[in-house]
């Protein structure tokens, strides 16, 4: 089944979406030692790059001009969408959701036990990112909330809002729910999603969560007053952050493993010690994500070898391949 003409693209951006597509400077810390003319060549090569890689492996672009998708991976765009979705039915719609099930949050959490409340609290545009971490790293203090808090905005800054949206724009992936009502899949659902205003691939929360998290944790890891059992709790944190967007039907799994894949190459950019980052990243996905797991589960199905490849890249599967 490779037909992908019956998979439209998500459409046309407009307003701020376009001027966020539209930006090419490079965020605040990629290659800093270099000159700026310098860093804005080298961040556009890694854009392209990165566009040209997914489009051979998990989902392609589309091309405005001809008004067709390119890349290898156009044909298996629509036996990827269908075992996406597959996955999002069978592991975690059925019998109790996995939105309606208890999150990893502490004994008093502020915005609910279950990853559907964790959710709303996520998807609300009113809230600042790392709103809810508190839940999670039940250690910390009301002052080391907010200062969480804002180490996370500053990444978000210097990260999604600063030339990668082109990305969306570029693959213009649409919604779970849009092919789910076009291919006239039955048993599919998801919430509403007040920030799910643009096409699907790369997923925002996915690389957010991830990103955000590696700079506090880049921080803490040479603090002694956090203990391992915070930086576990900030790693799942990091990752459901992302997953909880794969739960509520708003995100294929296939985006996130786009989104590790692309966080995985950043933190090389950004970070001026990336190895330790990069494998509290790694461990965090590996460990914690139900999103993971369930890919991994179905890792061999032909759909899903593009997906193989890039989490192969980032070497999430290594220790799958080897148990």
């Amino acid at each position: 089944m490779t037909d992908t003409t019956v998979l439209p693209p998500y459409g046309l951006f407009a307003g701020r979406l376009e001027e966020l597509a539209q930006r090419s400077e490079p965020m605040e810390h990629w290659r800093p030692n270099l000159p700026l003319f310098e860093r804005r060549e080298t961040f556009l090569a890694w854009r392209t790059t990165a566009r040209d890689r997914i489009a051979a492996t998990v989902w392609p672009r589309f091309d405005r001009a001809t008004r067709a998708w390119q890349g290898a991976a156009t044909a298996r765009a629509l036996d990827l969408t269908l075992a996406d979705i597959a996955i999002m039915i069978d592991a975690f719609q059925g019998g109790t959701p996995v939105g309606l099930r208890p999150a990893p949050v502490c004994p008093t959490p502020r915005f609910g036990t279950t990853h559907r409340e964790q959710f709303i609290a996520e998807d609300d545009p009113k809230e600042p990112i790392g709103v809810n971490v508190g839940d999670y790293v039940c250690s910390l203090s009301d002052a080391e909330i907010a200062k969480v808090m804002q180490e996370m905005e500053i990444a978000l800054d210097s990260t999604k809002l600063q030339g990668l949206f082109w990305l969306k724009r570029e693959l213009c992936r649409p919604r779970p729910y849009q092919t789910a009502l076009l291919l006239g899949i039955n048993g599919f659902y998801y919430d509403r999603a007040i920030s799910a205003t643009h096409s699907s691939i790369y997923s925002g929360h996915c690389l957010e969560g991830i990103l955000s998290a590696a700079t506090v944790f880049d921080r803490w890891r040479n603090d002694s007053r956090y203990s391992n059992e915070d930086i576990d709790r900030l790693a799942h944190y990091a990752v459901d952050f992302g997953d909880r967007r794969v739960f509520a039907g708003v995100h294929y799994p296939s985006d996130n493993v786009v989104s590790w894949w692309m966080a995985a190459s950043l933190i090389g950019e950004l970070f001026a010690d990336p190895e330790p980052v990069r494998a509290f990243v790694v461990a965090a996905v590996r460990t914690h994500s139900l999103v993971y797991r369930a890919i991994a589960e179905r890792i061999g199905e032909d759909a899903l070898n593009g997906a193989r490849v890039l989490l192969e890249e980032v070497d999430l599967l290594n220790e799958q391949s080897n148990s």
